[in-house]
């Protein structure tokens, strides 16, 4: 949607329907932080999604992907200004800022989020050894 000039979307963190691990949970909220519009949602006959209903450590990761998301406020509140008048998304795939270089494999799997800041998500459940990611 952000390509198409609506900056102000996301996903529901969590996915919609059936019931995530604790760990995907997790692995949604670290993505969610990074998208203009972030909210926990599902329908009524999954599991309740409260981070703290996780627990332990997928409680921490989620508060502090949560926690980042408040200090990164006031820079999506001024990219979402700029989107405004500038017609830009604020979520961009990599290939918008630098289309000379797609044959890269790794930029489908990150995206910037603003001008300033590179996402590369995790989006297996487990965490890999070693993350490819593409440094423009």
């Amino acid at each position: 949607l952000s390509l198409c000039g609506i900056s102000f979307s996301g996903a529901d963190v969590g996915g919609f329907t059936e019931n995530p691990t604790p760990i995907l949970m997790q692995r949604w909220y670290e993505l969610g932080t990074f998208y203009p519009f972030f909210r926990g949602h599902s329908y009524m006959d999954s599991i309740r999604r409260e981070p703290w209903l996780f627990g332990g450590s997928y409680y921490q990761g989620m508060k502090k992907s949560i926690i980042l998301r408040y200090k990164l406020a006031s820079y999506l509140y001024n990219q979402m200004f700029v989107a405004s008048k500038s017609g830009m998304p604020v979520l961009k795939p990599l290939l918008l800022q630098y289309p000379t270089q797609l044959s890269n494999p790794y930029m489908e799997k990150e995206f910037l989020f603003g001008n300033d800041l590179l996402v590369a998500p995790i989006l297996e459940a487990f965490t890999p050894n070693t993350l490819k990611l593409y440094l423009p």
